[in-house]
């Protein structure tokens, strides 16, 4: 038997209830505030994920996240999706702040809901950006544009964050190091009830 792929996934208010937050990975992250966690009791935290190689251009990514809706059915108080997205640090400084450029204007928050542990210290990320910040599908061309100018591809769960939410149902709620993975993280919330018709029908519906 071989293992293609895989993802770790957590019902949060479970974790919380049994362990505390320290029971999170993202909790090795990012610090939530208080206020935080009335909406973290209704998320499901999706983890560090991986498919092979040989793999990553065929349907296991569609299988497994089928099965991860599959797990959020049994679950239907679990309102939000929590996740860290990955910008690996194998992209160099400009790609990467072009990203998180591009990720605080479009889907940045207000909410005061963590902070990150080691901060990201790139200056001036959003100096000299590219981006009006007034036409998204303008400013998404230009992104992927950039990226794949200098040889680089958009990580696939920063589109997912971009094209399978409705606009507000997807947000970044802040940037930080992860040395571990030699990376930049991302926090990303998203609204289960804000899954644009498509994807409901393919993940959600029976």
């Amino acid at each position: 038997m071989e293992i293609l792929g895989a993802y770790r996934v957590m019902p949060v208010g479970e974790q919380l209830a049994q362990h505390g937050v320290t029971g999170l990975y993202s909790n090795s992250l990012f610090k939530y505030h208080d206020n935080a966690y009335s909406c973290l009791e209704k998320c499901v935290e999706i983890g560090r994920g991986f498919i092979q190689k040989p793999y990553q251009k065929s349907k296991v990514l569609d299988y497994l996240w089928q099965g991860i809706f599959d797990f959020i059915k049994r679950y239907p108080d679990y309102k939000y999706l929590l996740g860290v997205l990955t910008i690996p640090g194998t992209f160099p400084e400009k790609e990467q702040k072009l990203i998180i450029s591009f990720y605080n204007i479009y889907f940045s928050s207000t909410a005061d809901f963590c902070s990150p542990i080691a901060l990201f210290t790139a200056e001036n990320v959003q100096d000299d950006t590219p981006f009006c910040g007034e036409d998204f599908r303008a400013d998404w061309s230009m992104l992927n544009h950039l990226l794949r100018e200098e040889g680089y591809e958009l990580p696939w769960p920063f589109k997912q964050s971009a094209k399978w939410f409705s606009p507000g149902g997807s947000s970044i709620l802040a940037f930080t190091k992860d040395d571990s993975f030699n990376s930049i993280a991302g926090l990303n919330l998203s609204s289960i009830d804000k899954l644009n018709e498509s994807y409901v029908k393919h993940y959600l519906k029976d």
